[in-house]
């Protein structure tokens, strides 16, 4: 009967699982499952075995994210890692810049995840724009726990985004922003959604209030560097009234408890008054002090 299931397409070889081996004799598990159900079982050997590498054939998931043919397996690989609570580690560094395009694709993939279970690291020099880091940080806000933006120019304004980020509920737990060329200024900004919990006032102005920002946001990231200011035109639309108050409403918000950990700040010339700004952060009797701080390769002086 099983033969003939199989000869008739009913049933279909599942793979990638393997047994682990038992003694000196590898046993190899061959399941067979409906087409229907294909993807649904692929996915749940896929989170199940994700840390033990006992997978066959699949491409790593940094390729299946960009293919059509898998966006099936990947839903249901991003449903069952909630589930299961796996990471889901996504390389993306090898992959060299992508095109805005393709970029905005993969960022589009992020909506769905509710739980943070993706450790994402971006290629060098993938975010060229401050519009379109935040809009990666709104799409991803539930869904990551760690984020490497290493080598990607941010500079104070891009370190601003992400202040707001965290201080709107980012689950995100560790964080890589070395060699990112965030100056004082911008360590500043960092710091500040850790010190001002309850207190929005102390956000950055440019968040709050900004409505070259906001028009931006609305119309998606650009083509906008991040040390420039948006297309001036874009700056004198009107705002509806619908729009101002959402944005008003925004701005009473209480700030949260950022979840960050582990923060890695290498490399930023961050100098006495980054130092100084930091120095709350490691106070072992502070609300928010971090587990671990990289500061290598720092201008540091006396704080």
């Amino acid at each position: 009967r099983m033969k003939y299931l199989i000869g008739a397409g009913i049933l279909r070889l599942l793979e990638p699982c393997r047994l682990t081996q038992l003694g000196s004799r590898g046993i190899e598990a061959f399941r067979f499952v409906p087409p229907l159900m294909k993807d649904y079982y692929l996915a749940r050997c896929y989170t199940r075995y994700i840390s033990e590498k006992r997978l066959l054939g699949l491409p790593p998931i940094e390729e299946i994210i960009f293919r059509k043919e898998w966006t099936l397996f990947l839903s249901y690989v991003i449903e069952l890692a909630e589930v299961r609570e796996v990471t889901l580690k996504i390389d993306l560094r090898a992959r060299g810049t992508m095109s805005k395009d393709k970029f905005r694709k993969f960022m589009e993939n992020l909506v769905t995840v509710q739980k943070p279970v993706m450790q994402i690291m971006l290629a060098n020099d993938q975010v060229n724009s401050w519009i379109e880091l935040d809009y990666f940080l709104k799409l991803s806000q539930k869904g990551l726990r760690q984020l490497s933006l290493n080598r990607n120019v941010l500079e104070a304004r891009g370190a601003e985004c992400l202040a707001a980020s965290l201080g709107a509920g980012s689950e995100v737990r560790e964080l890589d922003l070395s060699c990112c060329c965030l100056g004082e200024d911008g360590i500043h900004a960092l710091a500040r959604p850790f010190l001002a919990a309850s207190d929005r006032r102390l956000l950055p102005a440019t968040w709050a209030m900004d409505k070259e920002l906001f028009l931006a946001i609305l119309q998606g990231p650009p083509s906008c560097e991040l040390k420039s200011t948006c297309n001036e035109e874009a700056a004198q639309k009107e705002v509806s009234q619908e729009e101002l108050a959402t944005k008003s409403e925004e701005k009473k918000k209480p700030v949260e408890k950022p979840k960050v950990k582990f923060l890695e700040l290498a490399g930023n010339a961050l100098g006495a008054g980054g130092t100084e700004a930091l120095a709350p952060l490691l106070d072992p009797k502070g609300a928010f002090a971090l587990e671990r701080l990289g500061l290598d390769d720092n201008a540091l002086g006396p704080a």
